[in-house]
């Protein structure tokens, strides 16, 4: 039986920093320093000194202002996977950390539903919530990540967990017990020695 797969969602399925660039810019008159991050720390790449402007902006963000966060891209090479896995049996669910509320959910969904077809299951978790408690419920899974923290909780509870490196997760964080990917076609390739028949005598 093949092993479930958990998607996280922004910067793993969605181009959540795409969509955020474009909204400072065309709201905020805010101009990026660089098309994406490179650090966890965003004050740099919005150009501010104030984190609660970073949290505030994030939230209105995802809360539906401007309809951006509804629209977000898929990353390339992340439909096909998806619609590959699916096509060789592969279950698949979705535990996203962009909050709770109800437009968040919505908004979620309906870009999901829109980019992949749609997920069974999606698990919304709170913007600075830990992702550890509804990891530690999943069955053994494949889990792919984005965020080095939650890469080592999915390590931690049993999953067998990649992170996609960017800039700015590249820093190696000591004992690491997942796998660093550099795109959707490494995650493949992994997936595709999966299935490698195995040798007749």
């Amino acid at each position: 039986m093949k092993k479930p797969i958990i998607y996280d969602c922004d910067g793993v399925l969605l181009d959540i920093i795409g969509g955020l660039r474009k909204a400072l810019w065309e709201i905020d008159g805010i101009k990026t320093n660089g098309p994406i991050p490179r650090s966890y720390d965003l004050k740099e790449w919005m150009g501010v000194d104030d984190q609660a402007f970073v949290i505030d902006r994030i939230l209105r963000f995802n809360n539906g202002e401007g309809d951006y966060f509804s629209n977000l891209e898929p990353l390339p090479g992340s439909v096909e996977f998806v619609k590959a896995m699916r096509e060789r049996g592969y279950t698949d669910s979705v535990l996203t950390a962009a909050g709770k509320e109800a437009k968040i959910k919505a908004g979620r969904r309906s870009n999901l539903d829109r980019a992949f077809g749609g997920f069974t299951e999606i698990q919304y978790v709170g913007l600075t919530e830990s992702k550890k408690p509804f990891l530690e419920k999943m069955p053994t899974s494949w889990f792919i990540e984005d965020n080095i923290g939650n890469a080592h909780l999915g390590a931690a509870t049993g999953h067998d967990t990649l992170l996609i490196e960017y800039e700015h997760n590249a820093t190696k964080t000591g004992d690491e017990d997942f796998r660093r990917v550099k795109d959707w076609a490494e995650i493949r390739s992994i997936f595709d020695a999966q299935h490698v028949p195995a040798h007749t005598l």
